[in-house]
């Protein structure tokens, strides 16, 4: 099958698999393993996935189960590629060069499909070279991405969003350019670049059809979460609180709603609630925001932390604590790791038990600045000087 013969990529390799084996290498997540197992082995057989399955740890896969699967699809796999290359042999003596890359197409696809990397890799390599339209080979380069995302190899990764733009840039349709956003973002979540996932997936928010890669609630809740830390009150209200697909989204999903309606309008107690079931039901359980949950949540406290102490020159710790739902030595714990760190604008007293704010004057801030560039110029001068006499 080419990516013309349908209007909708194939979800091709099956993303939903690398997810599941996550799940089941996690002991935190032994209440999601049986899912995940039955989304294993369900997308194992339905795409006949032999070398997939021959490659899976012991641990997650037995022997026995391994062998049965093996068995019964390597047999398919093969008669696949012996059909393809009768249909390729056939092409190069009686047909023409169309006919030969829609065939090498189709063998790069199947690899892909039974998620062998080994086989893939160059399959699509030659399939790249004998393809003419540019709208193929943007495809077959996004083919790589999902491949690269699908066995986390970053170097694939980013070698293909690089290519793919390139091909975009030069005349890439409105679709496959739109589509090529969604990569990125994705890919700059994964690597922790939250300013650039959310610029990327706000872009294609109202155009979404990129279902190969990423549900499309999920791909909402995924905007949600990356705006919340990067856009300012003004564009969060106006780009996400009252964007028609995150309002549709929040209609059934009481859990998003409340986090981002919580942060603008300064619910603290409540925000730190959804930021409790938001780290647990999409962060902690994803292997695209596992790594980065503690940072994220972080992150996230202090822009609420940061949010109220400008409304405030200083502020009672046990009242501070009761706005957040938290203890006060939660308050003195937190505070005591940020404010050193220089992460909030503000100092703790404990005998008073108070919090003052220290705001930055944003003119002494500027004067500093000036002072130090131009020290730094005069010394340049006075160094060029020395040099020409």
């Amino acid at each position: 099958m080419s990516f013309a013969d349908n209007d909708a990529v194939p979800a091709i390799p099956n993303l939903d698999l690398p997810q599941s084996v996550f799940v089941l290498q996690q002991s935190s997540l032994s209440h999601l393993h049986a899912s995940a197992r039955t989304t294993l082995l369900e997308g194992i057989n339905k795409d006949e996935m032999a070398p997939y399955a021959l490659s899976l740890p012991s641990s997650i896969l037995s022997s026995s189960d391994k062998d049965a699967l093996v068995g019964a699809l390597q047999p398919r796999n093969s008669k696949v590629v012996e059909d393809i290359h009768t249909a390729i042999k056939k092409a190069e003596e009686e047909e023409g060069e169309s006919e030969i890359s829609d065939n090498l197409r189709k063998l790069a696809i199947h690899y892909v499909r039974i998620g062998d990397k080994e086989q893939a890799l160059p399959a699509i390599s030659k399939a790249i070279e004998k393809t003419a339209g540019v709208g193929h080979k943007i495809d077959l380069n996004l083919l790589l991405i999902r491949l690269g995302l699908f066995s986390n190899d970053h170097k694939l990764i980013t070698q293909h969003i690089a290519a793919a733009q390139t091909l975009v840039d030069q005349g890439g349709d409105w679709d496959r350019r739109n589509r090529l956003k969604v990569y990125v973002g994705l890919y700059a979540l994964m690597v922790r670049d939250f300013n650039k996932a959310t610029t990327q997936f706000l872009d294609t928010l109202s155009t979404f059809t990129c279902y190969e890669l990423i549900d499309y609630d999920q791909f909402i809740i995924y905007t949600v979460i990356t705006s919340l830390l990067t856009l300012d009150r003004v564009e969060l209200k106006k780009r996400i609180l009252e964007s028609p697909e995150v309002v549709g989204l929040m209609h059934h999903n009481t859990l998003i709603k409340n986090f981002a309606n919580s942060l603008y309008e300064c619910d603290y107690a409540l925000l730190f609630r959804s930021l409790a079931g938001v780290e647990e039901t999409h962060l902690l359980p994803s292997r695209y925001w596992n790594g980065h949950a503690r940072f994220y949540s972080r992150e996230i406290r202090i822009r609420a932390y940061s949010q109220l102490l400008e409304s405030y020159k200083s502020l009672n710790i046990t009242h501070l604590a009761n706005t957040f739902g938290v203890s006060d030595e939660f308050v003195h714990k937190e505070f005591s790791k940020l404010i050193p760190a220089g992460r909030l604008n503000c100092t703790l007293d404990a005998v008073a038990n108070v919090v003052q704010s220290s705001r930055k004057d944003d003119r002494v801030g500027s004067y500093q600045n000036v002072v130090s560039n131009g020290d730094v110029l005069l010394n340049s001068i006075q160094k060029l000087a020395r040099v020409l006499n």
